[in-house]
């Protein structure tokens, strides 16, 4: 299951005390090992990405063009003309 680490703080040689939201966004607080971190870590890492190296380069050029435009006081669609 996927989370989002926030933080995570060395408490002991070995502990990590590690603050995550959960898949909901529910925020926890838990205390994993180093063997459990580097399991994680090592799973993680043999997943394949989520989205193709071109639809990625797609999405990128649509906030970059988006951004231009919001940002371009001669554009007729710029918010600020």
């Amino acid at each position: 299951m996927p989370v989002r680490i926030d933080e995570a703080e060395p408490i002991r040689d070995g502990y990590y005390q590690m603050r995550v939201h959960g898949p909901q966004g529910e925020l926890e607080e838990t205390v994993v090992t180093s063997a459990e971190l580097a399991e994680a870590l090592s799973a993680a890492a043999e997943r394949s990405p989520s989205a193709s190296p071109e639809d990625l380069f797609l999405w990128i050029e649509l906030h970059r063009i988006r951004l231009a435009y919001a940002h371009d006081p001669t554009s007729p669609f710029s918010p600020s003309a």
